[in-house]
């Protein structure tokens, strides 16, 4: 025979933890000639009592739930349904799986219909109702932002665009000799550091071809290796 709690009483804490103790409930069967047995739970009063003042309680309900269940019991026809049972092994080897049995019969556990179960379903449809979203009185004044159609920093830049001028090239003379005359200074340059400069922009960093360039440091190469070269002679 397999058999599944109503929802309020899974949703019992309680229920987990007197399951755990061994005492949940008494099942009553009493058996009737030429007809189906009388089937009857009463839950432990641990359980169905109401309980007030935990909001962190995974119930969907605090209040008491209904103490006398009765289950319906019917033939299970359209399936095939079994209970196995495993043994852990304590070794490396596999787990050892048995069958135990058939199932051929299934109880329904249903709550009696009285004043207390009642009062669950009417909270739970409340609840169910409830809507989401609500309207509040507020005690001070909003903020609210409207939309504008240029911002400050857009305007700032627009503002320092205009006074300094559309850039245009210059002569290739011109960017030539200042070309030269920052190279003189720095072997690199970023181009953030050209743009500064006035000078036409390009990507990434840039120097002058070996033909064109004069470094102190380069010269003092040379001059070292012509010195070098001279003391082999």
């Amino acid at each position: 025979m397999s058999s599944n709690p109503p929802t309020k009483i899974s949703d019992k804490d309680l229920f987990t933890e007197n399951r755990k103790r061994g005492e949940v409930g008494k099942l009553r069967i009493v058996k009737r000639p030429r007809a189906k047995p009388d089937v009857s739970f009463s839950l432990d009063d641990k359980i169905i009592a109401k309980r007030e003042g935990e909001s962190g309680s995974k119930s969907t309900t605090n209040q008491a739930i209904p103490k006398q269940h009765k289950f319906i019991v019917s033939n299970v026809m359209a399936q095939t349904l079994g209970v196995f049972s495993r043994l852990t092994s304590n070794s490396e080897g596999p787990d050892r799986v048995s069958l135990e049995g058939r199932v051929v019969k299934k109880a329904e556990c249903r709550p009696i219909s009285d004043k207390t179960y009642m009062s669950v379903k009417r909270e739970a449809i409340l609840k169910a109702i409830e809507p989401t979203r609500q309207t509040v009185q507020l005690d001070r004044a909003v903020n609210h932002y409207k939309p504008i159609s240029n911002h400050a920093a857009n305007i700032e830049h627009a503002r320092r665009k205009k006074e300094e001028g559309k850039k245009s090239r210059d002569d290739k003379e011109k960017v030539m000799e200042r070309l030269f005359a920052l190279f003189e200074k720095h072997q690199y340059y970023n181009i953030k550091d050209l743009v500064r400069e006035k000078l036409n922009p390009h990507k990434n960093m840039w120097e002058l071809k070996p033909e064109y360039r004069h470094y102190k440091v380069d010269e003092e190469k040379q001059k070292k290796g012509d010195d070098s070269s001279s003391d082999d002679e």
